[in-house]
């Protein structure tokens, strides 16, 4: 029988999970509730729905639990099928206490508003009779466990319910203060009809009111004085604890040690639903024995899950898995940091009529490689992206698929833009482009001229990049695709910028941060800022740059995008520099430099998008010196930053160290060595057809 209840009965609260208790007990008619409860109830007064406008069909299946049955019902005045939770009365029943775990739990909902989380309707309450009834709207797919088995799933659609978890733990353990669910499994995870995932069943959850105890400090903590016992129960395959109220296959460490919870074990029962969704297995569903469970969890006998076919081939969702699974809560990932990990993720959402992604001969899908492809690229994992590319290539090649290898020749051509190979970019970009344009395909055609332009931008050839951006934005305004639009913008911006036509530079980027905004697109709005933060500072608007530099490291730093928070501190760092404040101007550099460093020094990244960077901050950092007149520093940070721009093909970033280096020689009176970097400058930037060149120093 499948449990499309709204939310799941409360098995994991007690031993005696599986034994029918009947709703109400005679001896308990009558019953007055003390003045706390009143209070509690007449606070969320709001949310009460009339007990006769609910009905319960006859044929309804009735589910029991610890502390909760959940019955299908029909609310008329909606007109819709809804879930009622019932607190179970046993004839020993503690009323006031059983009754206030549940307006407890509808305390905590009515407060909650995510599309994450279960939403609570309402609740019935006839005291006299000890009713007091949640309502929950149907889920029809059931609970994830009975959906992620129902079907061979592709990994896309696997990821995307992960994906829902995942905000809607972050959405809790990010309230004021946090919210620990204490019961996260996939039984405690329902799907709705539009196939998305949300967190039910907070019978277990808790605001974390008294003072946060960081992880360090567990081990001195008080242990519980109820001892722990665990029951099996064969109707679910789950093992629960009487003393503790976790259920135990999904248990943290330090939870069956006695410990105090705390939101990081929300975060080891999180490593085990990723787990459960990638490989259709609960927690060691080949062990029966509870103690076991116990044992092997204690001892970190995990499953290796490099051995699953599902899980190696995203390697990044193993890695957060493995740091879920840390033995030391203070290891573990928070529940941002796993937003972070999960958010870069290809992801669709599931849809019954679709294939399975992985056949048995564990062959990966086209689709696949291309989401992998660009999941790998945005994160700068270039050498790994362009192996799924080239491997998308030749299966459509093989297939004759020309839309697939039209978007495997975008990924790879990204991948050479993003590593400065500029020939070969525009090459790739150009073949996608006559592949989009002879399928008609328009989106992708836009798609294939933003590539171009933005290979031509970062060339420095304006004209040309001018024209394919307003080509891309036109196409991508009639197709309704703000976000590209946006993007388009953002780029005629970006142009107008580096010619130092500030008006029009404004203008491109105010309509971009309007449509990015409005989108969430927290990303591309931190781009959008410190593009004009970067306008005022070459207009030498310090306090207005200052201000929208620090607003691009705060949303950067939330991100956790390192390459963007460098580009935030270079950019304050430029600033404290040309007011004279060399101190902190060194120690921002320092900090982008050695960030920039990390970046370019990763196995599986590639260093030349990195050393762009690089040579921005050694030209600050020698840019420093000169103006304190260590001039024999500042030519060594300025050739380290000429070679590297050199090196990239950054035309318009060596003219500019070559004349901050004829300047450092003319200020110690070698005129003929400055007048050779000087005329290399000049011939340079009359190619480029930059007429203004690199804004003057401040005297």
């Amino acid at each position: 029988m499948k449990t499309r209840f709204g939310l799941m009965p409360d098995e994991s609260h007690l031993a005696d999970a599986d034994i029918s208790r009947p709703v109400v007990s005679d001896l308990n008619v009558g019953f007055e509730p003390s003045a706390k409860l009143r209070s509690k109830l007449d606070k969320i007064a709001h949310r009460k729905i009339g007990r006769f406008s609910i009905t319960f069909p006859e044929e309804a299946d009735e589910v029991y639990g610890g502390h909760a049955a959940v019955s299908k019902a029909y609310r008329h005045w909606w007109k819709k099928e809804v879930a009622i939770k019932k607190t179970r009365i046993a004839d020993d029943t503690d009323l006031e206490r059983a009754l206030g775990l549940a307006v407890r739990e509808a305390e905590l909902l009515v407060g909650l508003d995510h599309p994450n989380i279960v939403e609570l309707e309402g609740f019935v309450e006839d005291l006299s009779e000890s009713i007091i009834w949640l309502v929950f709207p149907w889920a029809y797919n059931g609970n994830l466990r009975e959906f992620i088995i129902s079907r061979d799933w592709k990994i896309l659609e696997r990821i995307s319910l992960i994906n829902d978890v995942v905000n809607g733990l972050a959405y809790l353990h990010g309230q004021d203060p946090p919210i620990c669910h204490g019961d996260l499994k996939s039984l405690n995870v329902l799907v709705d009809w539009r196939y998305c995932a949300s967190i039910t069943d907070f019978g277990s959850a808790r605001r974390l009111a008294q003072r946060y105890i960081a992880p360090a400090e567990i081990e001195s903590q008080p242990r519980s004085a109820q001892p722990l016992q665990a029951t099996f129960c064969g109707s679910r395959n789950t093992i629960t604890l009487t003393g503790n109220r976790y259920t135990l296959r999904w248990a943290a460490p330090e939870l069956l040690n006695e410990d105090q919870l705390g939101t990081w074990s929300d975060i080891w029962a999180l490593g085990w639903v990723v787990y459960e969704v990638m490989t259709n297995s609960i927690p060691f569903q080949d062990v029966s024995a509870d103690t076991l469970v116990v044992e092997r969890v204690i001892r970190g006998d995990l499953p290796s899950i490099a051995e699953e076919t599902r899980l190696s081939l995203i390697q990044e969702l193993c890695s957060l898995v493995t740091l879920c699974w840390k033995s030391i809560p203070a290891e573990r990932p928070t529940a941002d940091d796993c937003q972070a990990v999960v958010g870069w993720m290809p992801r669709r959402i599931p849809k019954p009529t679709r294939g399975a992604d992985i056949p048995d001969s564990g062959v990966r899908s086209l689709e696949l490689l291309i989401h992998l492809g660009n999941m790998r690229l945005r994160r700068g994992n270039y050498e790994i992206a362009f192996n799924s590319f080239t491997e998308a290539l030749q299966t459509c090649t093989d297939t004759d698929d020309k839309s697939g290898r039209a978007s495997a020749l975008w990924g790879l051509a990204e991948v050479h833009r993003q590593r400065c190979e500029y020939s070969n970019a525009i090459k790739l970009h150009s073949q996608a482009l006559d592949i989009r344009t002879e399928l008609g395909d328009h989106k992708g055609t836009a798609d294939a001229m933003w590539g171009l332009a933005e290979v031509h931008r970062q060339r420095c050839e304006y004209k040309e990049a001018i024209k394919l951006y307003s080509q891309a934005m036109a196409t991508r305004t009639k197709l309704g695709d703000r976000k590209g639009k946006a993007d388009a913008l953002w780029g005629l911006a970006e142009v107008h910028r580096h010619r130092c036509e500030y008006i029009e530079a404004v203008q491109f980027y105010s309509q971009a941060l309007g449509i990015r905004t409005e989108l969430g697109d927290r990303k591309g709005e931190a781009d959008v800022l410190w593009g004009l933060a970067e306008v005022h500072q070459h207009r030498r608007e310090d306090s207005k740059a200052i201000e929208l530099y620090s607003q691009t490291l705060e949303i950067r730093t939330e991100l956790t995008d390192r390459k963007g928070t460098a580009d935030s501190l270079r950019g304050l760092a430029d600033i404290h520099r040309l007011q004279y404040k060399y101190k902190e101007a060194i120690k921002l550099y320092s900090q982008a430099f050695n960030i920039r460093t990390e970046l370019g020094d990763r196995a599986t990244r590639t260093a030349l998008s990195d050393r762009k960077g690089e040579a921005e901050n050694l030209w600050g950092l020698a840019e420093v010196h000169r103006r304190r007149c260590t001039y024999k520093e500042a030519i060594k940070l300025y050739s380290k930053a000429l070679g590297i721009r050199a090196e990239l093909g950054d035309r318009k970033g060596t003219a500019d160290t070559l004349c901050s280096l004829a300047e450092v020689h003319q200020h110690q009176r070698e005129y003929n060595i400055a007048a050779e970097l000087y005329s290399q400058a000049s011939e340079i930037r009359t190619k480029l057809g930059d007429r203004t060149g690199k804004v003057p120093p401040r005297s």
